[in-house]
């Protein structure tokens, strides 16, 4: 138990670290508006990121994975630990039980059916070796990469071991429920319909996720579809603001859950949308350059790795 509770605050405190550096990267000082969950969110991505480069040149072996983390925690603690302590002041009346609850639903973690045939493995061959031409020969299942894998291998971490890699749905769940209930009952959202998609989606969270280990991709990839669609209904609770957070949210979100499973791709029709009224209203597209150019040099990344594990760039075609 103790061993456990360690484990998942130094996963979230990494995430935390990641997120405060990479929202600084996208919008400046304007990250002050986003809230401690939605931080760790982006710093899902952007340890995501940093695992898909990393991976072309080195394993993502328990000496790699310590020296990203000791940089990603030392930059963080130099620059950003005064924002560190705000943000988790905020949200501390949710912070603490949910973190309690998160915990004890993850003590009784059982890997899904899908884990030892192709998780593990998969997650073997990242922390083994670096990036290796024609993986897919090796097993069919490996010309799919969902970048899941590869945020997951980045916690195969000194003490944490393989059970380090298993803490990744449950830090995940951590930061949604905790971004819906901050929503309820801390920033106490005006009614509208994106308040009443989080009272209609958080019971269905609670409820379908519950038994976090049962359902392998599909939750982070329908976690990320779902909340793109909630930033989206945000932007046209007011007639379509120009809130740069929120953009910046449903763009990051919605490359992301492309990326870990691709019956996601629904997601598309958002970006269409939200682009072709940016369009209309003549929107300066040079206030989003750097999550855009984030965002595609992701895909890349993704893109590229497939190329290589099947020489495709969709997998068995």
């Amino acid at each position: 138990m103790i061993e456990l509770f360690v484990s998942f605050l130094v996963v979230l405190l990494i995430l935390i670290s990641s997120g405060l550096i990479f929202s600084r990267i996208l919008i400046g000082k304007q990250n002050t508006e986003y809230n401690f969950f939605e931080i760790g969110l982006l710093g899902i991505f952007f340890y995501t990121l940093i695992s898909l480069f990393v991976h072309f040149f080195a394993p993502l072996n328990e000496v790699v994975n310590g020296i990203i983390a000791l940089v990603i925690l030392l930059i963080s603690f130099l620059n950003y630990r005064e924002n560190f302590k705000k943000k988790l002041y905020q949200s501390t009346k949710i912070f603490l039980p949910l973190l309690i609850i998160v915990i004890l639903m993850t003590i009784k973690y059982k890997p899904n059916e899908d884990y030892g045939f192709y998780h593990l493995p998969y997650i073997i061959n990242l922390t083994s070796e670096k990036i290796i031409f024609g993986l897919s020969n090796l097993q069919p299942q490996f010309s799919w990469n969902s970048t899941w894998l590869n945020f997951s291998s980045t916690f195969y971490l000194p003490f944490l071991k393989i059970k380090g890699t298993q803490l990744t749905n449950s830090a995940l769940y951590f930061f949604i429920i905790g971004l819906f209930l901050n929503k309820i009952f801390i920033e106490k959202k005006n009614e509208n319909f994106s308040t009443f998609f989080i009272y209609a989606l958080l019971p269905y969270l609670i409820i379908k996720f519950t038994r976090i280990s049962e359902h392998g991709f599909d939750f982070p990839a329908n976690s990320f579809l779902l909340l793109s669609f909630y930033y989206f209904i945000e932007l046209f609770d007011k007639n379509f603001d120009f809130n740069k957070k929120k953009l910046v949210l449903v763009l990051i979100f919605s490359f992301f859950s492309l990326t870990i499973k691709l019956s996601t791709i629904p997601v598309l029709i958002i970006l269409l949308f939200i682009s072709y009224n940016l369009f209309l209203k003549r929107y300066t597209f040079k206030n989003l350059s750097k999550s855009i150019f984030f965002s595609f040099l992701f895909i890349f990344f993704w893109l590229t790795q497939q190329y290589i594990y099947s020489g495709c760039l969709t997998p068995f075609i």
